[in-house]
């Protein structure tokens, strides 16, 4: 009786280390994976960060209000990210450019977008026919390297947009002479680079556009013509009132994130960024704060002309 009572006892014991076993492995699975899926989710978070502050250079606060539904591009690493989204409140739509990066071609951009660019006479691509390119630099504030940029662009006999802000018009009026001086072409950034799309009043749109332009032409005597969104985002409201204002809306169909001057990588790794996107029509945009843009710029060009490109202004397109 003894030696059943013992064999059940030794039968229960083994059952039960077993069950301990397979307890503990999969507890240590469950944790493993709710590990790798939190380690995913931030991943993934960072790449729509860096997707979204990829796509105008501008670290930007796309945070979509509640009543706001939006519909997204793709999320992968090759896209500047493109929205839409829908007030339910003003029943309105808001438009935040971007497109998919092909390698030496003409981006993916979503259609609805363009063709509500295209209502407005705006534009983010040249002649496709042929093998022109646009330099565009936008001038938020100075960090010291638009000089270098101009003497670059002036060693090579190319022209380029330069969009700039108030801040920028009230602090550096001898590079802005420089510019118009040695034929480039000035573009409207706004007084204070705001979301044009948040702002309900029309009047503050025109004042955000309108006063910069007469500042620039009563300092300089320069009617700017060419217009770009602060953000890259818009509203059908905003695109009219800026072609209500006399100018032509101009977005890019090339860009980097090189905007960040915290993040520079090197002049071999900007001139890779901007020579991989090189495309009949290109329209770059990139930022005269940047470090690698200044000390690659001339390599760049150099790299253009062997392969047949030439460059025009913006207003041109």
């Amino acid at each position: 009786m003894k030696r059943r009572d013992n064999k059940s006892v030794k039968m229960i014991t083994s059952i039960l280390a077993v069950v301990c076993i397979i307890f503990t492995v999969t507890n240590y699975v469950i944790i493993s994976r709710i590990n790798q899926n939190g380690h995913d989710s931030k991943g993934r978070q960072e790449r729509e960060l860096e997707v979204q502050s990829d796509l105008n250079g501008h670290l930007r606060d796309d945070n979509i209000e509640n009543d706001n539904i939006e519909i997204k591009a793709s999320d992968c690493n090759d896209v500047q990210q493109a929205s839409i989204s829908v007030s339910s409140t003003e029943n309105k739509k808001i438009y935040n450019w971007g497109f998919k990066k092909l390698k030496n071609s003409q981006p993916e951009v979503i259609g609805e977008i363009v063709e509500v660019l295209k209502t407005y006479g705006g534009c983010y691509i040249g002649d496709i026919s042929r093998k022109v390119m646009y330099l565009t630099f936008d001038l938020g504030y100075e960090n010291g390297y638009t000089a270098k940029i101009l003497d670059e662009l002036k060693a090579e006999n190319i022209k380029a947009t330069f969009f700039l802000t108030g801040h920028y018009f009230n602090t550096n009026k001898d590079l802005i002479r420089r510019i118009i001086e040695e034929g480039h072409e000035l573009g409207n950034h706004t007084v204070h680079h705001p979301n044009l799309a948040k702002i309900e009043s029309s009047e503050k749109i025109k004042e955000e556009i309108m006063n910069l332009h007469n500042s620039v032409k009563s300092e300089f005597g320069v009617e700017m013509k060419s217009f770009r969104p602060p953000a890259g985002t818009f509203s059908e409201k905003s695109l009219n009132i800026t072609k209500e204002c006399g100018y032509r809306t101009v977005f890019w169909s090339a860009a980097y994130l090189d905007w960040d001057v915290n993040k520079q990588n090197g002049t071999d790794f900007a001139y890779e960024k901007i020579t991989s996107q090189f495309h009949n029509g290109a329209l770059f945009l990139l930022h005269a704060v940047s470090k690698d843009n200044a000390n690659s710029l001339r390599r760049v060009i150099q790299t253009s002309k062997e392969q047949g490109y030439q460059f025009d202004l913006a207003r041109n397109i």
